[in-house]
């Protein structure tokens, strides 16, 4: 089978629920093609999935460690590690992530989103993280999960005027 058919059979154990049989998978594919990241990439959006986030964190970081020189197009990875690095209760190396993501892709909205509100939720860098808000609606109106974190923003900062209208469009 070539590259291509093995990865999406992976990924087809893992969306029938064998995920270890996936990772087994990915496993032995990223071993046979140490020049390709999808194999770890895919491992860790499944071990996230399955909330198994210090694994997938590791996964991704495999992944990192093969790019070589990181483009703006990796963002996501970085992105994605620094959400499994959250979720693992491992906020430095999750903002470290986050930032890392905005370097390769700066104002990218889901990053401004995830970023600026874990800052809101633990009342750190408010005015950066209501700018970053800000960027990230201007970006995706109509996005209800971004419009909402605005608004929650407002909210926690008792600014209830700003935040009612922004959180009724939101929903």
């Amino acid at each position: 089978h070539g590259f291509a058919a093995r990865l999406r059979m992976a990924e087809n154990l893992h969306e029938t629920g064998d995920t270890n049989g996936a990772v087994r998978a990915l496993e032995r594919l990223a071993a046979d093609r140490p020049d390709r990241i999808e194999p770890l990439m895919t491992m860790g959006n499944a071990l996230r999935e399955k909330d198994r986030f210090a694994e997938a964190a590791a996964a991704y970081g495999r992944a990192i460690e093969r790019l070589g020189t990181p483009e703006s197009r990796h963002w996501a990875l970085y992105y994605m590690r620094g959400i499994a690095f959250e979720r693992a209760k491992n906020w430095p190396a999750a903002e470290q992530h986050f930032k890392r993501a905005l370097e390769l892709q700066p104002d990218q909205p889901d990053v401004l989103n995830y970023l600026a509100y874990t800052w809101v939720e633990k009342g750190q860098n408010i005015d950066e993280a209501e700018r970053m808000l800000r960027k990230a609606v201007e970006q995706r109106p109509n996005s209800g999960q971004i419009v909402d974190s605005l608004g929650w923003a407002f909210f926690r900062l008792g600014r209830f005027a700003e935040a009612v209208p922004l959180l009724e469009r939101a929903v």
